[in-house]
């Protein structure tokens, strides 16, 4: 049982205007942003990354020279990829623990079905089987054809993964594999050539720009200057540092500006945060900010702490758990007892 306060990791989100400036800034750098984002993760995946950069400083110092842009950008890259990276080699200890799991029931299953055809094979081998006990003794013996072939996939599938596991083998595709495979079938995915392929996706790779904040910063974020006057007015840094290096924080040369920003949930949340950083009192948190781009339509999504100051919050385990899945035009709910199984739907 837990009393006190309650504290959940918030996203909002609203539609940015396609003809702002802010919008053909993002269209303008987010190839470039993306590539960026490639490049440090075939440095981090690398066997000798550790090696050639003895400390995580070391390699955000590198990318800060080689790259020039914003040391917010360059760190927000960093744990960004971090956590992908981490993400994946968690996924694959799953898919790992589930292929073994399933190797052991397939296992049984085989012994168990060879047990039956030993007995069968010997009464057939006495002609003592009736027509449909022969039949039966044939569609067993399939079985047991396809089931070990079933065995030898999930083995060499095992294998794989444990060498993934052990080396540290990330086979990421930004863009999603599946579009990716597409360019070998153009006709049927309805490309008319390879150029029309690799624009949808490229489209699909570079359509994200995240940038994550600390309550140690101005306003949440470093990158971001936002007010709050009946909407959301933001100035977004931009990300050349060589360019604007000396620029002052009220000159609009280093910042793209976006006016009129409404979110039609949480907003009120966002502010009072916003309130508490701007006259210095306690409670002051980080806000992340990520641009992404759906359908030729840019978003913009805050994530923050959403921190419910009540103390009459209670959670018994011993009671099971709800589950609501959020889909397009209805809600999904499940209900699970304190031992996990479905008791309602």
């Amino acid at each position: 049982m837990k009393y006190g306060f309650v504290s959940r990791m918030r996203t909002i989100e609203t539609r940015l205007d396609n003809d702002s400036e802010l919008v053909m800034y993002l269209e303008c750098n987010i190839s470039v942003y993306s590539s960026i984002k490639r490049r440090m993760f075939h440095y981090m995946k690398n066997k000798d990354f550790m090696n050639q950069f003895s400390q995580t400083s070391h390699f955000l110092s590198w990318c800060l020279n080689e790259f020039q842009i914003h040391s917010r950008a360059i760190n927000s890259l960093y744990h960004e990829i971090d956590s992908e990276m981490k993400a994946y080699m968690a996924l694959k200890k799953t898919e790992l623990n589930q292929f073994e799991n399933k190797l052991n029931t397939l296992e049984k299953q085989k012994e168990e079905l060879k047990q039956e055809i030993a007995d069968l094979r010997k009464l057939a081998s006495e002609n003592k089987l009736t027509p449909m006990q022969l039949q039966k003794y044939r569609n067993k013996k399939r079985s047991y054809y396809w089931k070990c072939n079933k065995i030898n996939k999930i083995y060499n599938r095992i294998s794989k993964l444990k060498y993934i596991i052990e080396n540290n083998v990330y086979n990421i595709c930004f863009g999603t594999k599946a579009i990716f495979n597409k360019q070998n079938r153009l006709k049927e995915n309805n490309y008319n050539s390879h150029y029309c392929w690799y624009e949808d996706f490229v489209k699909n790779r570079d359509k994200c720009m995240f940038f994550s904040g600390a309550k140690s910063e101005r306003l949440g974020n470093l990158l971001f200057d936002i007010r709050y006057d009946d909407s959301f007015n933001i100035r977004f840094r931009k990300l050349n540092v060589k360019k604007y290096k000396f620029a002052r924080l009220d000159s609009n040369d280093a910042f793209v500006t976006y006016s009129g920003l409404k979110f039609k949930y949480g907003g009120k949340q966002l502010a009072e945060i916003l309130k508490r950083h701007v006259q210095g009192e306690k409670g002051k948190q980080g806000i992340s900010y990520r641009f992404i781009r759906r359908n030729d339509k840019w978003y913009l999504q805050l994530i923050f702490e959403d921190i419910l100051e009540s103390a009459n919050y209670v959670t018994l385990d011993s009671f099971g758990v709800i589950g609501l899945d959020y889909n397009d035009g209805f809600i999904q709910s499940a209900e699970t007892d304190c031992f996990g199984n479905l008791v309602n739907l």
